[in-house]
């Protein structure tokens, strides 16, 4: 019979012959209506299948309704009790989710099997076929008074079975006693109430696949391995390239590892690990030695895990994907041997951090060591490798001998607390321990906000500042060492601690000032800075107007600006460049002050309330409030420009205008 063919409904709606595989085994009978009737109609089944799924090429359902001239025999209904996922077809659900490419694998899967199923299917003859000649003189309506049909109980009911192919309903074998007599023209002239297959799925295989859909855009592990260093000869070459197996659909990826000894299967501190030239197939170990050691290279392997977006890299293998991570990149240049990085989130104990740096002009790698941790930044250690006796006749690799860039690029990784091993790709053995590769965040390493004994240090006469905010202290040991003791709420303690352990970092930069640590007494906590006489900059220009001459003004421009290039080597950002947070000390020397909302580059932008005194300088895209966009280097350039023009005038940026709104508009 003709309605009897492997019908297709595909992703558009229309009906093609393309054969398929079974996805759906019926458990129940399906109700069965005669019909008598004929009449003009317009098919427009929908969906709200996932987007993944249906990608968006330009097509559209609504334009692939079938219009016809029908008369209907008969209705199929079912509703989702009557039908199950069939054997095979679960089956091949949990191939393509355990696969190590499962994006792929389930868009192909359900091409093969179909997208969706109709839940009502109408039968009947096309009257074109019927009556070519007729005019049709009757009025068409939609189906009334059904009729029941009793098919009573087919004898072998549990094989019945109906085809998913994107929407399909075909092949009703075992209803042969019921079709016996019907005309072999029946076809399949509507179907509507559509569901996906995915909703017929068991709720273990929905919760894989919305995992899967729900983290292909989050940074995840990709991929893990072991490569085996046992032809590798250091003395001579420093770069091992690793070949990958699936390979990816991108370059953009990163990736972290170290040296492990095959007899001690530990960390070799003697050698280290960095990785570069990513592409497609694999990447590049490039392989130093930190110390002198007998230990033979050949004895070791390189253990190694890729990062990315499942979505962009096609590949995501399934023995890792539960493990939560965050990752960022910075962007330093190599003027210390440690820095403080403002990590774009939390830290805690527990967690496993890892590092990789990338090449940088004509020299060999650099390795990173942790020194400290605290809850939102890390202090680390560069290492530079020996230079070994043969390092003339080394073969470097290509990146190091092309690049000219004088920066110096880390990538940091951190994975939580709870995820302990990493099972690898590509070798038989299960699991090894996730800090063969990466530095755990203990209660050893972690620092806290230096403190200060408050007895040493004693109050002076000195008119305080900010409303009684800040205060003027000495040493006791010693009263030409000046401090300014800031009182902070409870509150933000915390906030303020961790302030005190990045701004520490900063401490002999000249054009930053300086932080010495928190102190209390008597429930009260003070943040102790160096002590500016002048006061802020718009204090220092109203009470010097003779002496604030061009001469002064571009001297105290450019310590601003040098203060701003400091922070943006170490990539924080101060978010609230004004003349109110620029001090002046006893040299007419300009730092900056209050890093309460900076945050590191990388950071998401946190909702904050301006108040006026800083909308004066903010940059229009913030003023504006446009979606998505986020405070960035432009906005702190913007800002230092604004101030540059105070300097000049020796005015208050917008000092006519006193509400939001209006300088908004301006």
């Amino acid at each position: 019979m003709k309605w009897m063919k492997e019908f297709i409904v595909n992703k558009y709606f229309e009906l093609t012959n393309i054969k398929k595989k079974i996805a759906i085994d019926l458990v129940n009978i399906p109700d069965i209506y005669s019909i008598d009737e004929s009449c003009l109609n317009i098919m427009k089944p929908t969906t709200n299948l996932k987007e993944f799924l249906i990608p968006n090429d330009g097509k559209r359902c609504d334009n692939n309704s079938n219009y016809g001239d029908y008369t209907m025999k008969y209705k199929i209904c079912l509703n989702k009790n009557d039908i199950e996922p069939s054997e095979e077809f679960k089956q091949a659900i949990e191939q393509a989710i355990e696969g190590m490419k499962p994006l792929i694998f389930l868009k192909d899967l359900f091409d093969e099997y179909g997208l969706f199923f109709p839940l009502s299917i109408i039968l009947g003859k096309s009257l074109k076929n019927t009556l070519p000649n007729s005019s049709l003189p009757f009025n068409f309506e939609n189906f009334e008074n059904l009729e029941k049909v009793d098919l009573g109980s087919p004898p072998s009911f549990t094989s019945l079975r109906s085809f998913l192919r994107k929407g399909i309903f075909v092949k009703i074998s075992d209803l042969s006693d019921w079709i016996r007599n019907i005309d072999n023209n029946l076809e399949i002239i509507e179907f509507n109430n559509v569901i996906p297959l995915y909703e017929i799925l068991e709720a273990g295989q929905q919760r894989k696949i919305d995992y899967i859909l729900n983290t292909k855009d989050n940074f995840k592990i990709i991929m893990t391995g072991l490569t085996d260093l046992k032809d590798f000869d250091i003395d001579t070459e420093n770069e091992k390239r690793i070949n990958i197996d699936p390979t990816l659909e991108d370059g953009n990826y990163a990736v972290f590892g170290s040296i492990i000894s095959k007899k001690s299967h530990s960390k070799s501190d003697e050698f280290f690990v960095t990785f570069e030239l990513y592409d497609f197939s694999g990447f590049s170990a490039i392989i130093n030695k930190v110390l002198e050691t007998n230990i033979n290279i050949k004895e070791c392997y390189i253990l190694w895990i890729i990062i990315g977006k499942p979505s962009s890299l096609s590949v995501f293998s399934p023995k890792n994907r539960d493990c939560q991570v965050d990752y960022f990149s910075i962007t330093l240049q190599p003027s210390r041997l440690e820095y403080r990085i403002v990590t774009p989130f939390s830290l805690s104990q527990g967690n496993t951090v890892f590092f990789n740096s990338h090449l940088s002009n004509f020299e060999s790698n650099n390795g990173i060591k942790l020194v400290n941790w605290s809850y939102n930044s890390i202090k680390i250690e560069i290492i530079k490798p020996i230079i070994n006796v043969n390092e003339s006749n080394k073969v470097y690799s290509a990146l190091s001998i092309i690049s000219n860039s004088h920066d110096y690029k880390i990538d940091i990784l951190c994975i939580s607390s709870n995820y302990k091993n990493f099972k690898i790709d590509n070798e038989k053995e299960d699991e090894v321990p996730i800090d063969l590769i990466g530095y755990n965040l203990t209660k050893e390493n972690f620092v806290k906000a230096n403190q200060i004994i408050f007895s040493d240090y004693k109050k002076t006469d000195k008119k305080p500042r900010k409303d009684g905010i800040v205060t003027k202290w000495v040493s006791v040991k010693n009263e030409d060492e000046e401090y300014a003791f800031k009182s902070i709420s409870e509150e933000n303690k915390i906030s303020v601690q961790n302030q005190v352990i990045i701004l520490r970092e900063l401490h002999n930069w000249q054009n930053i000032i300086k932080f010495y640590g928190l102190t209390n007494y008597e429930n009260k906590w003070y943040l102790v800075t160096e002590w500016a006489e002048h006061g802020n900059l718009r204090e220092f220009y109203t009470n010097n107007k003779n002496s604030f001459d061009p001469k002064l003004k571009l001297r105290i421009s450019l310590d601003i600006a040098r203060g701003l290039n400091f922070l943006r080597t170490v990539e924080i950002l101060h978010r609230d460049i004004r003349a109110e947070n620029v001090l002046i000390t006893n040299n007419n020397t300009a730092k900056l002050t209050n890093f309460k909302l900076s945050r590191s580059y990388k950071a998401d932008t946190q909702n904050q309330d301006n108040n006026l005194e800083q909308i004066r300088y903010c940059a229009p895209e913030i003023l504006e409030r446009i979606p998505g966009f986020k405070y960035n280097n432009k906005c702190e350039v913007y800002s230092f420009g604004i101030l540059l023009w105070e300097i000049s005038e020796e005015k208050t940026p917008y000092e006519n205008h006193n509400d939001f709104v209006e300088i908004t508009r301006l």
